[in-house]
């Protein structure tokens, strides 16, 4: 096949492919499939329940689909059925990538890539703005699309209000206000380089020319450390918005909840608060536009700071030391026996084993179970930083979670913990017994889903109020979500899930944008 790339109407380009093995980044490609039943042999899919046809997916592939995938895991993938798209693939497209009526070619996969000297194919059709997941008969939004822009309508009251919101740099998209309607600039992906820091430049002054903005107000996380926080400088009002309370504020808007206090679980990757503290694993209460942290899973030490983002075995050594009270040489645990034996790593084991080491804190999901990963299955180089992430969609879904941790649940000024630690001591212990890995994961998933329900079954006495909402990233694997839900579920509380916004970060920009609204009447 030669190179073709693909222009979609939101100035993306993909690099087209039939092999998989060519592609060189698999977090950020997607499959095309031109064919129904092709689609439904490669991957789990149930199109009983939808009339329309073409929809875009985050769907784990069936025991066909990991031959054409060549692993396991998530992918997305886009089903095109309708007669137009078809023809122009079969009659534009694959000719121009040197493919026949005799390839048989119902998928390809489409890769990010810059454009070079090869052919340049504009695609004149939108495609769905929104990639789901399946939950039941639900469909839960988990993304923004690369290939197209979304809009929403918005109360009347905040016409006129110019606000620009720059999300987060993971998944990467800018919001803003237009004639009684919020815009969501299609998924950029991960903002990385001075060149998109650019060609973020050239969006947003197309995007203030068109609105003639003057007196702008533009939002952002409180990341201090952004590449989006430099940028935005230039700026002459700049107002900080929690990244956590802005993705409760998509689950608060999606469900037409305005005024009504209600309870909301923040299960996500790597933020900050004003303090400079990382977050991602709390329980708010409050409405849309007035949020508060009323409980959480405890901070994890994070030794050298930011650094244990990508080496979450020093997270893991530390707790390790914390709950066992041991000097780690004595610790026969693979991770210690490894980090111990690695010339590498042995200053910075020996400052950790020592207490000569500067700590950050973080309650980030993220960080949790990636030190929970590192203690199960260490690997000196782990390049997937969403690997152990992705370990909890592993299992079957309707396995029924009898078998989990107790994990206390403590009080601290008022606002409810559960105590990380227990987790950690416990899995430890069970290492001692060598039980088979992924039923250790599914005991911690079951263990994290069901201390959750305990935690809002306390909110919810304490508050009185039985409706919770479920946001934040690690809501998009399905086995997770279907897990806490069901658990809050037996308890009779009534669980409120995204309907139109995604769970993930590309929907931060357009919660932010929503939360200040609100926040200002």
């Amino acid at each position: 096949m030669k190179h073709v790339f693909l222009k979609f109407p939101s100035s993306r380009t993909f690099l087209a492919l039939k092999d998989i093995s060519k592609v060189k980044n698999l977090k950020r490609n997607y499959i095309f499939f031109f064919d129904e039943k092709r689609l439904l042999k490669y991957f789990d899919v149930n199109l009983e329940e939808w009339n329309k046809k073409d929809f875009c997916f985050y769907a784990a592939p069936s025991d066909a689909g990991k031959e054409i995938t060549k692993r396991e895991g998530f992918f997305n993938i886009c089903l095109c059925t309708s007669k137009e798209i078809i023809k122009f693939f079969r009659e534009v497209v694959f000719p121009t990538a040197g493919l026949s009526e005799r390839d048989d070619v119902d998928y390809i996969y489409l890769t990010e890539e810059d454009a070079k000297k090869s052919e340049i194919i504009e695609i004149p059709f939108e495609f769905n703005p929104l990639f789901f997941i399946q939950l039941g008969k639900k469909l839960i939004p988990v993304s923004f699309s690369p290939f197209s822009s979304f809009s929403k309508e918005i109360d009347k009251k905040f016409n006129g209000k110019q606000v620009l919101s720059f999300g987060n740099e993971s998944k990467f998209t800018i919001a803003y206000l237009d004639k009684g309607k919020v815009i969501v600039t299609p998924n950029f992906g991960e903002l990385e380089s001075l060149y998109q820091i650019d060609a973020m430049d050239l969006m947003v002054n197309s995007i203030m020319g068109h609105m003639r903005f003057k007196e702008i107000i533009v939002l952002k996380d409180f990341n201090n450390y952004s590449m989006i926080t430099d940028y935005t400088r230039k700026f002459r009002e700049v107002k900080s918005v929690s990244h956590i309370f802005s993705h409760m504020a998509n689950v608060l808007f999606d469900n037409k909840i305005f005024n009504d206090k209600v309870i909301g679980i923040v299960y996500d990757s790597i933020s900050y608060d004003e303090g400079d503290q990382i977050r991602g694993s709390e329980i708010l209460y409050g409405k849309l536009g007035n949020l508060k942290i009323a409980g959480g899973w405890k901070p994890v030490p994070l030794p050298g700071g930011d650094i244990a983002n990508i080496e979450p075995w020093r997270i893991a050594l530390a707790i390790i030391k914390e709950v066992t009270g041991k000097d780690l040489n004595q610790i026969n645990l693979s991770l210690v026996q490894k980090l111990k034996n690695n010339k590498n790593y042995a200053y910075i084991f020996n400052a950790i084993n020592d207490g000569n080491i500067s700590y950050f804190l973080s309650s980030s999901m993220h960080h949790i179970v990636s030190a929970l990963g590192e203690i199960l299955s260490y690997t000196e180089y782990t390049y997937d930083y969403e690997y152990f992430e992705d370990l909890m969609d592993q299992f079957p879904e309707k396995r029924i979670a009898t078998d989990y941790y107790d994990i206390q649940i403590v009080e601290e000024d008022g606002i409810l913990y559960a105590n990380t630690c227990d987790l950690f001591k416990q899995v430890i212990e069970d290492l001692s017994r060598e039980l088979e890995l992924m039923s250790l994961i599914h005991k911690i998933v079951s263990s994290i889903a069901i201390t959750t329900s305990s935690l809002i079954c306390k909110m919810a006495q304490r508050y009185k109020q039985n409706k919770v909402c479920l946001a934040g990233q690690y809501f998009k694997h399905p086995h997770f979500l279907s897990f806490v839900s069901s658990e809050l579920e037996k308890e009779g509380l009534e669980v409120l899930l995204p309907k139109e916004l995604p769970i993930d970060d590309s929907g931060v920009a357009i919660g932010q944008l929503l939360y200040y609204c609100h926040s200002q009447g």
